[in-house]
């Protein structure tokens, strides 16, 4: 196996096997939804738009159009890598040794499709630098159902969810750390704890019998906090064993430090993993609530003016001032204390990206 491996090969059948039954453990994605096989070249999936309700016919009656419509979802495969230094023994190992080495990396490479598999799918992007990617579709960034998280509110919150989409039901729920860290502190009427599952960081792995894993994956990226929905709608699977190569020269990795000279060589493992949200309207997102904030710049009287709140996309009307300062009259919020930002005049429209603004007060003579 030393002399094999060193060119290029799959992982031992065993370790293959346990890389994707360590990714389920770890994806929120894998653990909420159903595995598929997935084809080297891509996978269609068939979706049914069935806008219409069963007919029912009399004896000789004539039968109408369902209206159903067929529709193609492609799932393809995405090429996932990862890398790691190692002692130069592995060349000459034997094979037990090899896979006793191999083991520990299997672990981490696990971890790593896990993590990748939830930050391609829920925020379109490159796990390894969050920037979007045009190689990733039918992602959860085309689930258009959004609901703004209030804090204190998340069962409402989660309710609301429910209610958008429609005839599929909720499978399961995707929650990030944040979301699941605000429910954990929610209280009822009579200060008992509405979600004691939630506390101390925990993950169950059901939350009103309804499937749940909270994970970091859900907001690493993105304004999502949490996703909602009918899991049967989003498949995932890999499309072939896992490639690992070994690599004894050079400086693969771009650390400036030459594997021969310290003794090491490098193992890179490359998986192909595929998925797909099948119907967007099957899910809804809980979204990250951004604010624009109101400075008074110098004002000396007066009283605050409240945050207005929303989610990243959404246009919110600017709030009338009720600052007040002597002397002076106010004219106009601008994005910058000095005036040389953007000008907003109170009810001015102000969509929100994926970060506060605070808007400062503009005095006139």
């Amino acid at each position: 196996m030393g002399d094999t491996i060193s060119k290029s090969t799959n992982f031992p059948a065993e370790l293959s096997q346990e890389v994707f039954d360590l990714v389920k453990g770890k994806s929120s994605l894998a653990r909420l939804s159903k595995q598929i096989p997935v084809a080297f070249t891509g996978t269609d999936m068939f979706t049914f738009t069935m806008d219409g309700e069963a007919s029912l016919v009399g004896e000789n009656g004539a039968k109408v159009n369902g209206g159903a419509a067929m529709t193609p979802v492609q799932v393809r495969p995405l090429k996932v890598e990862y890398g790691v230094r190692v002692s130069d023994e592995f060349m000459i190992a034997s094979e037990e040794r090899q896979i006793e080495i191999l083991r520990p990396f299997t672990e981490g490479f696990a971890k790593k499709l896990a993590r990748a598999l939830d930050m391609m799918a829920i925020a379109k992007v490159n796990p390894k630098d969050g920037v979007t990617s045009a190689l990733i579709t039918n992602d959860f960034t085309a689930v258009t159902n959004r609901v703004l998280y209030t804090p204190g509110n998340a069962e409402g919150n989660i309710d609301d969810a429910a209610v958008l989409i429609g005839d599929y039901d909720v499978t399961g729920l995707a929650l990030s750390k944040t979301l699941a860290a605000g429910m954990s502190a929610e209280v009822n009427s009579l200060g008992v704890k509405k979600f004691p599952e939630l506390a101390w960081g925990a993950s169950p792995e059901t939350l009103r019998g309804i499937a749940c894993d909270v994970n970091g994956t859900v907001n690493k990226y993105g304004t999502a906090l949490g996703i909602v929905g009918d899991f049967d709608a989003f498949k995932w699977g890999y499309a072939r064993d896992i490639e690992v190569r070994v690599i004894p020269y050079g400086d693969p990795d771009n650390t400036g430090s030459d594997l021969a000279g310290h003794n090491q060589v490098y193992l890179r493992a490359e998986a192909f993993i595929g998925f797909a949200v099948l119907d967007k309207n099957a899910f809804a997102r809980i979204e990250t609530p951004y604010a624009v904030k109101y400075n008074g710049n110098g004002a000396d009287g007066g009283t605050a003016v409240a945050n207005t709140v929303g989610m990243a996309g959404e246009a919110v009307e600017v709030a009338a001032n009720t600052y007040t300062k002597t002397g002076k009259t106010f004219s106009k919020w601008n994005t910058k204390a000095d005036g040389s930002g953007t000008d907003y005049a109170a009810g001015a429209s102000l969509t929100l990206g994926a970060a506060d603004v605070t808007l400062y007060a503009q005095w006139a003579s």
